[in-house]
């Protein structure tokens, strides 16, 4: 007998560790579960909320509002600072005023822009890619020539290009005179001093075999 106590014994004491293994397990599951759902519910922004008894049934036929977090909302823009501009008296100088007066009563038709970057109607060729082309665009747009002359559909005809000084401004009028030749555009030079006459300028501009009419 005194051995079949034993033998029941054990039974009870393993039975009694599985059960309390078991229920630890499902604790921890338990809890596990509850911090997953806070966790999730603090990622959407919805702060956890015990539903109230006589809510229940609505909540459930209602969809839910979603709750925007205050960390997504927009920050108000910063305001600029914009101190310490001011506009220019002339978009020309004296020099390049009296360019622009002989150039629009030379050729009416034609439509006149001013302080034009290489960039904005020239490109570098088809074949080049990668760095090579990217520097090609750079030196297109550190090259700005004093006027853009275009046709009525703003179509390119010439660059016309006032007198420099000689240094870094000879060089860049230079490049920007091999590209405006080389994409078949005409180059005008004009000194200020020594302004041209109206046909003259036209045939420089629209070619010796074009038609001069009288202005």
């Amino acid at each position: 007998m005194m051995i079949w106590w034993i033998v029941l014994l054990a039974v009870a004491v393993i039975a009694v560790c599985i059960w309390t293994i078991r229920r630890q397990a499902a604790a921890r599951e338990a809890a596990s579960a509850e911090r997953m759902k806070a966790f999730m519910e603090q990622a959407r922004g919805i702060a956890p909320a015990k539903p109230a008894a006589g809510s229940v049934s609505a909540s459930s036929s209602a969809p839910a509002l979603a709750v925007v977090p205050t960390t997504q909302r927009s920050a108000p823009a910063r305001p600029v600072d914009a101190s310490g501009f001011a506009a220019r008296a002339s978009l020309l100088s004296a020099e390049q005023a009296a360019v622009y007066q002989t150039l629009k009563s030379a050729l009416p038709e034609c439509e006149l822009l001013p302080h034009m970057r290489l960039q904005a109607f020239i490109q570098p060729a088809e074949n080049l890619s990668g760095f090579a082309r990217e520097a090609q665009q750079r030196r297109l747009a550190d090259a700005v020539i004093d006027f853009l002359l275009c046709d009525k559909s703003l179509k390119p005809l010439a660059a016309v290009q006032c007198a420099v000084p000689p240094g870094k401004p000879a060089e860049t009028a230079a490049f920007a005179a091999a590209c405006v030749t080389a994409a078949g555009l005409r180059w005008l030079e004009i000194a200020p001093a020594a302004l041209p006459e109206r046909e003259t300028l036209r045939a420089r501009v629209l070619g010796a075999s074009s038609k001069l009419r009288s202005l």
